[in-house]
Parts: C-alpha cells; sequence; structure tokens
C-alpha cells in the first residue's frame, strides 16, 4: 500500500518513518495510542499512525520523541487535524497544550510526562475526549493533582463538571511539620497559629501521631486557607506518613541543633512523598548555644533546601522571632505553584465541601454524604464518587471505598481516626509485648464515647494502613510488624543451603518495608511464625523464603534452599509485593531501588557471595540479544538463563519480545498477573494493574470482598489487559 502524502511529509518533519497501527479490532483509530517498542530504538517507542477507511488522518503516535513546543507546532502546521481521533504526545517536552481546537474530534488524547503547567478544554470537547491521560506533569496546577491522579475517568467528570456549573478559584495548601520527636513542632504549630500561645507541656500535649489545624491567613489578597499538619516524631508513628506527605505543599524540618538528627531521613522522605515541593529549615534554639548546621552540604544534596541559612528563632522565648516566621512561612506558601493561578474546581464541589466542613461531628453515613450531594445538584451516584475520591486525595476527609465496613462512613476529621491508630501503636509499644495487641487493651485504650461503637472500623482502617493482621492462630489477637523485636527469635537460624538468591538495593530506604510485606503476605508466614522487625520466613507448597532488611546496608534480601518451581513461585510472589511497595515512595534519579540478580557461572556457584548483575542492567542486554560479562569469573551469561533462574515465569517476570497470540492465551486463561507482566515494558499502564489486580486477590483473600465482587474486579481487568492489546 502507498503511504499518504500526509504521512510522508510528516516522515519529512521528523526525520524517521512512520508505522501503520494495527487494523484489528472495533475501534481502530485507537490502535495507534499503544506504545509499542521500536525494534530500531532501544527502549523506545514505535512511531506510528491510523487513517480512516477515506485515507484522511485518524490516529498519531509521537510518543517519547523528545519534541518540545516548537517542533510540535511546525508538524501540527502541516497536517489535517480536523477528523483526528486519536494523539499520543507521551513523554516529551511540552510546556504548553497543542491546539485542541483544530482537533473537535478528539476522542483519546495522552500528554503524560510533559511539562505542563496547565490544561483547559475547549467548549464542546469535555464529552467528546473520554480518554484523556496527564500523569506525570509535575508542574501542573489545573487540573488539581488529586484529580489528575486518579486517572482518565476522574478527568472526565472534572472537565464535564467544569463545563456544566463553571469554575471557583481556590487559594489553598498544606504545610507539613517534620522533624525527630522533642525538637518542638508542636510549638511551632501553635506559634504559627498564634505567636502568644503558651507552649505545650511535654509529656502532656506530646503529638499523638498527627494533628491538623485550619488556618485562614488574610493578610494579604488572595486570603488564603493553610492547613498545618503537626507530625509526631516517634518512630512507630512514621510508617503512615506516607500517606498524607503530599506534593505541592510546604514543608518545615524543624530540628534544635543540639543533638545528632535525623537530617537525610527527612529530607530524604519529604524529597520521595513532596518531590519538588518547597522546604524550609528551622531551628528551635533552646539555651545559648548556637547551632551549627552543614548547609553546604545540605543545599548540595538536597535540591530543597534552596536558603543560604536556616531560620533560627527561640520559639519559646522569641515572640517577635516567631512572627518574623510566620511572614516567612506564608511567603513562601504564596511562591508555590498553585498560588500564581489557584485551583479551578467546579463550583458545587467548593459548596459541598464546605457544608461538610461546616458539620460539628468527626464523621458521617455515607448516605449523609449522598443526601447533601443530591441537594446541590449532583444525583449521579458515579460523580458523588469522583467527588469524594477527590475530597479524599486531598486530604480534607478520609474515605475508603475499597474497604468493606469502613466504605459507609465519611471521615470529616482526619485525626479523629488517626489518633485513635496512633493510641494503640502508643500502647501497644509501651506494653513491650513484642508488637502484640488483644481486645482486651482495645477496650482500654478505645474505652471513650467517640470510639466505643467502632471498633471494627477502626481495625480495619489500621489493617488498611498496613500497620496490623490479625493473627490466624489466636482468636482476639493483632500484631504489628514494625513493633516486633529487632532480632531474630532466640535459636533461629537459617541453617539451610540457600539456592535462589534476589536482592534490591536501595540509595535511601524507607522504614518499614519488611513489616508492611509481613502484614500484606501474613497468611504466607511459616507455622508457627518466624518474624522480626526486619526479617521473616514464609512458606507455601514445601518451598521457604526468608526475608531479611539491613537498613544499614540499605538492602532487602531473599533467598530460599531450594530452586524448584514452588519456590520460585514463592519467591516471586513476595518479590511483586515488595516492587508494589517500592512504587508507592515514588523514587527519582537520585533516590532508587534495584533488582540484583545472581551469577550462575562457574565461579559464582562456588563464591558465598555470587556477583550481582542489575536488573536494569539485564533488561537491555536482553532486548539487545547480548549476554553480560560476571565480574568474578568473567565468563559471558545468558541474560534469559539468569531470569529463569529466579523466576517461574517463562518471561522471568519481564520484558520479553510480545507474543501477542500467547498474551491473549494467558488473558483467556484467566492467568491476568503473567500478562501484565510480559506488557508492562510495552505498555506502561499495564503496571497500575498488576497493582489493582494484586489489591483486590488480597482483598479477597482477607474476606473484605466476596467472590462476585472478585469475579466484577478480574473482569474489569480482563477487559483492560484485551483493550491494551487493541481487542
Amino acid at each position: 500500500m502507498e503511504t499518504p502524502a500526509t504521512i510522508t511529509k510528516l516522515e519529512s518533519l521528523l526525520g524517521r518513518p512512520l508505522h501503520p497501527a494495527p487494523t484489528h479490532g472495533y475501534d481502530p483509530v485507537r490502535n495507534a495510542m499503544a506504545c509499542r517498542n521500536d525494534p530500531q530504538r532501544e527502549g523506545g517507542w514505535m512511531p506510528q499512525y491510523a487513517l480512516h477507511p477515506d485515507g484522511t488522518l485518524g490516529g498519531l503516535h509521537l510518543g517519547g520523541l523528545d519534541l518540545d513546543d516548537q517542533q510540535w507546532q511546525q508538524i501540527a502546521a502541516g497536517l489535517p487535524l480536523d477528523r483526528l481521533e486519536a494523539l499520543n504526545l507521551r513523554k516529551n517536552k511540552l510546556t504548553n497544550l497543542p491546539d485542541l481546537e483544530k482537533m473537535p474530534n478528539l476522542r483519546y488524547l495522552d500528554l503524560c510526562d510533559n511539562q505542563l503547567t496547565e490544561f483547559a478544554l475547549p467548549d464542546g470537547l469535555a464529552d467528546q475526549l473520554e480518554h484523556l491521560w496527564l500523569q506525570g506533569n509535575e508542574a501542573l496546577t489545573t487540573p488539581p493533582p488529586e484529580v489528575v491522579r486518579q486517572g482518565r475517568f476522574a478527568l472526565h467528570n472534572y472537565f464535564r463538571e467544569i463545563a456544566e456549573q463553571g469554575a471557583e478559584v481556590v487559594y489553598e495548601a498544606k504545610m507539613l511539620i517534620l522533624g525527630d520527636a522533642g525538637a518542638g513542632k508542636t510549638t511551632l504549630a501553635r506559634k504559627v497559629e498564634n505567636p502568644d500561645a503558651a507552649p505545650p507541656d511535654a509529656v502532656k500535649d506530646s503529638t499523638p501521631g498527627i494533628v491538623v489545624t485550619k488556618l485562614q491567613l488574610t493578610d494579604a489578597a488572595p486570603a488564603f486557607t493553610m492547613h498545618l499538619w503537626d507530625f509526631g516524631g516517634q518512630e512507630v508513628y512514621h510508617a503512615t506518613h506516607r500517606f498524607f506527605l503530599t506534593k505541592k505543599s510546604l514543608y518545615v524540618l524543624l530540628c534544635d541543633g543540639r543533638k545528632e538528627e535525623q537530617f537525610d531521613y527527612w529530607l530524604q522522605m519529604q524529597e520521595i512523598y513532596g518531590q519538588d515541593s518547597r522546604l524550609l529549615l528551622v531551628v528551635n534554639q533552646k539555651g545559648d548555644m548556637q547551632p551549627v548546621l552543614p548547609m553546604s552540604d545540605l543545599r548540595r544534596d538536597y535540591p530543597n533546601v534552596q536558603e543560604g541559612r536556616p531560620t533560627v528563632v527561640n520559639l519559646v522565648a522569641d515572640r517577635e522571632g516567631a512572627v518574623a516566621l510566620r511572614r516567612h512561612i506564608e511567603r513562601s506558601i504564596r511562591s508555590l505553584p498553585q498560588f500564581e493561578r489557584g485551583e479551578q474546581v467546579p463550583k458545587k464541589w467548593v459548596v459541598i465541601r464546605h457544608r461538610l466542613e461546616a458539620i460539628d461531628a468527626d464523621h458521617i453515613p455515607l448516605g449523609e454524604f449522598r443526601k447533601i450531594c443530591n441537594q446541590e445538584g449532583i444525583k449521579e451516584k458515579e460523580r458523588q464518587d469522583f467527588l469524594l475520591d477527590f475530597l479524599h486525595d486531598l486530604g480534607a476527609f478520609l474515605h475508603f471505598r475499597d474497604v468493606a465496613g469502613l466504605n459507609k462512613m465519611v471521615i470529616l476529621r482526619p485525626e479523629w481516626a488517626t489518633q485513635a491508630v496512633y493510641s494503640v501503636l502508643d500502647h501497644t509499644r509501651k506494653k513491650g509485648d513484642n508488637g502484640h495487641f488483644t481486645r482486651a487493651d482495645l477496650d482500654a485504650v478505645w474505652h471513650c464515647a467517640e470510639y466505643e461503637e467502632y471498633f471494627e472500623e477502626l481495625l480495619l482502617l489500621m489493617e488498611k494502613f498496613e500497620l496490623c493482621y490479625r493473627a490466624p492462630e489466636q482468636e482476639g489477637l493483632y500484631i504489628v510488624p514494625s513493633l516486633l523485636p529487632d532480632d531474630p527469635p532466640e535459636g533461629y537460624a537459617w541453617g539451610a543451603s540457600t539456592v535462589l538468591q534476589l536482592h534490591y538495593q536501595y540509595t535511601f530506604m524507607p522504614k518499614d518495608i519488611i513489616a508492611r510485606l509481613i502484614v500484606r503476605q501474613h497468611h504466607l508466614l511459616e507455622s508457627p511464625p518466624v518474624m522480626w522487625k526486619r526479617g521473616a520466613v514464609f512458606g507455601e507448597n514445601g518451598a521457604r523464603v526468608e526475608v531479611v532488611e539491613s537498613y544499614r546496608d540499605k538492602r532487602i534480601s531473599l533467598r530460599s534452599d531450594s530452586g524448584g518451581r514452588a519456590a520460585k513461585e514463592l519467591l516471586g510472589i513476595i518479590a511483586r509485593d515488595i516492587d508494589a511497595i517500592n512504587r508507592g515512595f515514588h523514587f527519582n534519579e537520585r533516590m532508587r531501588v534495584e533488582q540484583k540478580i545472581p551469577c550462575h557461572c562457574a565461579v559464582c556457584k562456588e563464591l558465598p557471595v555470587p556477583h550481582y548483575f542489575s536488573r536494569s542492567n539485564l533488561d537491555r542486554a536482553e532486548r539487545a540479544g547480548q549476554p553480560v560479562q560476571c565480574q568474578e569469573g568473567f565468563y559471558m551469561v545468558n541474560v534469559r538463563e539468569l531470569l529463569d533462574g529466579v523466576f517461574a515465569n517463562e518471561l522471568g517476570g519481564k520484558t520479553a519480545p510480545l507474543d501477542r497470540e500467547l498474551l491473549l492465551g494467558w488473558i483467556e486463561d484467566g492467568d491476568l498477573l503473567k500478562a501484565f507482566e510480559a506488557m508492562k515494558s510495552a505498555y506502561p499502564d499495564a503496571s497500575n494493574h498488576i497493582s489493582s489486580l494484586r489489591d483486590i486477590e488480597k482483598a479477597y483473600r482477607e474476606e473484605r470482598i466476596s467472590f462476585e465482587e472478585l469475579r466484577k474486579g478480574k473482569a474489569r481487568l480482563r477487559h483492560a489487559a484485551l483493550s491494551l492489546l487493541g481487542k
């Protein structure tokens, strides 16, 4: 078939060939959206196009070509775009929105991983453009990131609401205070609210996990709302911080400058979760000692530390210093990206939120929320759910729709729930019973009226936070893995030979990874359980896998005493959960994690510590069809044999040339995990589907959803898998 003149011209502009997208399926135009590996470019995607039956351009994929605004405008100027229905510009360098008014028939648009700061739809396109992806535009303020994070359905709903209701500009931000226990975080929070506030009592007013204060700042225009989050510094609280540390916020790291403090830990936590959010370093001066901080080193190692020196203030005695600090905080918040234009939110969303905030209650039934939505004209359940998800992601309220028992309430005061959780953790820590608590302990801790009717819901919340699990060996017993003993049980030793090994090497290791893994996979623990704060032994079908975390070496090590299929499958299950936990940390180029695969050459087989290959290097070598060289024995080793020596999956759990018929067979047989694992290098969305699959399977195992709900969830994921393949 002769290449259309439009495509020939485009190939000339790009300096590379374009490929026709597959023509199968009920909607061939959408096939142009798929990210297919380009054999001519390692790690690159194949530029492709789709045509309508009359030969006009219907779909275009130019993802991963590093196009800037000028290059795209040059391309767009030479193309007929009026009948374009699918456009993929993922992973380019666009800072400005493509002229969507020239694309009135657009149905699919992927602008992920560009540099957009604002996105708006022309009139009439809100209903038409149902498939929109914007993730990865880190500076994007409109739509709000809380909507972008929910995916294409939420984006479609957001723009439909804007089109129907109009928008209201909202100015608000979160200020989050981090630091070690005893640094003075509660004092700082009080002084920001009122410079004349009395300092807290060191014992009675110790922060129980998280305290949230809402402040209205009206000293300058525009007035804005500041949500001040004071985080407890005790290590037992750290496991839940990940739920509340967000982007586009102002972080204040408070220290007292007198002792060895966890600068690196808090700065790395802030960068992983807050990403490029602004950070202020404040020293709470106590006494006459002048703090000495390694500011040049901190600024070199942590780009979010931008000021040349910290703010030093005696929060207890220096009122003028506290007033000046508050002004500095307000100026810093006004410099956040969302204050340049404000965040646009559908008008009725703002009205409903104000009504919820005015309710004098810690929580309400879900039905009460729906009643308020109905009164304000948002009657469809789907639209109400999108609004509730937005408010949850914003941190204004909490609603856990995926947890049976919790999904029937809307928590209006997040601290009501978090303080209940932290009170149990505090009680369990002080009790000193190796992280064990019982219903009798809950009766002692939650005896007050505000909690006594909600034991089951609060326990479900603790499980949702991956803080504890219900011990199957004893009714009414709960275990908090992060409070287990530091050392393995007395008398425990691996003792067996090690046949399978796998490592995860971190440049920064967040805390509680093993504790969360134990909660997720406690049903696979050996019986009787062998576990401690930084390790556990899992067993299934006669196979055993030990998992040990070395915080000092920033490494998690997995090993098994057999190399059979059962051991590989068990190791794969655990590795996938570690992968899922790691994905939630938003690692960057400086702080990352690398999977390490052991060499099995003749020399390494005889070594107690073999050479380890980085998984990313193995993947690149496999795509290139090349072996890799061991740095111990200097043998050339086959990549596929290395991967198959660890993973039971035929594809080694990673990339291999995609066999479409094989993938379709796995999908039809119900082996969705195998299919998604094979597809995730070519189709980035497959990684998200893996997480969803693991979540619903875990919920079913824990009897939080019925078999029918499991079946429906897998049916949705099956459809998603087929959609990725254009079926």
